[in-house]
This record gives structure tokens, C-alpha cells and sequence, in this order.
């Protein structure tokens, strides 16, 4: 998918509810994503902040898992009451990706919890350095692979046309 249409997608939620299930990877900068995107929309996810640094670190990856599922869960839970309420619209940036691709946590949550004709979901993707921002929410017992992320996410959602990425 082009940059173009994801801003046109965003730009028609903004005027109403937008038919169908609407869940993309952007792979690329978040900040060239936000000012693709009508800020009043935007709200952000962070995964990694789903995982307190000072929590006890977990005794198996499996112990990890629930953990970032539970509060995962309960956040998009959230995030939906809030936009009932409110009668409203969101995109839902989600960064910090990379947890869930560390501990194969998949996104049937988002479905269940959150995803409907007023949301828009957009996970970010890109490349883990060791200068990584994102290693700076993490605690030390995470370790990452540069594009295990993206492929990881790209192998969850439903095509390739879900893929948007920054330079084209």
C-alpha cells in the first residue's frame, strides 16, 4: 500500500466510521508516520511500556508472554471504552513491536478488543540497531534481532497490501 492512501484512509476516518477491518505494519520512521496522519486521531501504544523495567524479570519466556498479553488486553479494553463512550475515532499507533515478535505474541487481541469500523491500528516496524530507541524501554534480559520485528508482524496480518512503508 502507498504512503497516499493510508493518508486518505486516515483522512476518511476523521469524517466517519470506515467500513471493514482496517490493520497495517508501517516500516519506517515514526515521526514521518505521525505527520502523515491527522494528529487529533492519533493515540500511541507503546508494548514495552506494557513491561515495567523495575517489574522482576520473568522466569520464562512463557511467564513474559502473559504478562505483556494481560496488560495488553487490558489496555485495548481501555482504549475501546473510552471510544464508546466518547462516540469517537482513533488510529492506534502501536510501537514497541518488537515484544511481540521477542515472545510470539500474536494480535487476535486487537480484533477481539479493540479493531472496528472507527479504528484504525498501525504497528511500527523498523530495523533494531544497537542504538535502537527502543532498547532504552526495555529491560536488560530482552534481546533483539535487527528485522525479526517486521517479518514477524508481516507474517501475523491478513496480506502484503497491509504493508506501508516510509519510502514509497
Amino acid at each position: 500500500m502507498k504512503t497516499e492512501r493510508l493518508r486518505q484512509l486516515s483522512l476518511e476516518l476523521a469524517s466517519g466510521p470506515l467500513p471493514g477491518r482496517h490493520v497495517y505494519l508501517w516500516y519506517g520512521s515514526s515521526k514521518a508516520l505521525l505527520l502523515l496522519l491527522p494528529a487529533g486521531l492519533v493515540k500511541s501504544l507503546d508494548v514495552t511500556r506494557l513491561m515495567a523495567c523495575e517489574e522482576r524479570p520473568p522466569t520464562a519466556s512463557g511467564e513474559a508472554r502473559r504478562r505483556i498479553e494481560r496488560a495488553l488486553r487490558l489496555k485495548l479494553q481501555e482504549l475501546a471504552s473510552q471510544l464508546a463512550i466518547n462516540n469517537g475515532r482513533q488510529i492506534l499507533v502501536v510501537s514497541g513491536t518488537e515484544l511481540l515478535a521477542r515472545y510470539g505474541i500474536g494480535i487476535v487481541s486487537f480484533y477481539e478488543e479493540y479493531v472496528s469500523d472507527r479504528t484504525i491500528v498501525i504497528f511500527i516496524a523498523h530495523r533494531v540497531t544497537d542504538n535502537s530507541p527502543v532498547l532504552e524501554n526495555l529491560p536488560g534480559f530482552v534481546r533483539l534481532l535487527p528485522d525479526t520485528t517486521y517479518r514477524y508482524v508481516l507474517s501475523l496480518l491478513e496480506s502484503e497490501d497491509t504493508v506501508v512503508s516510509e519510502e514509497e
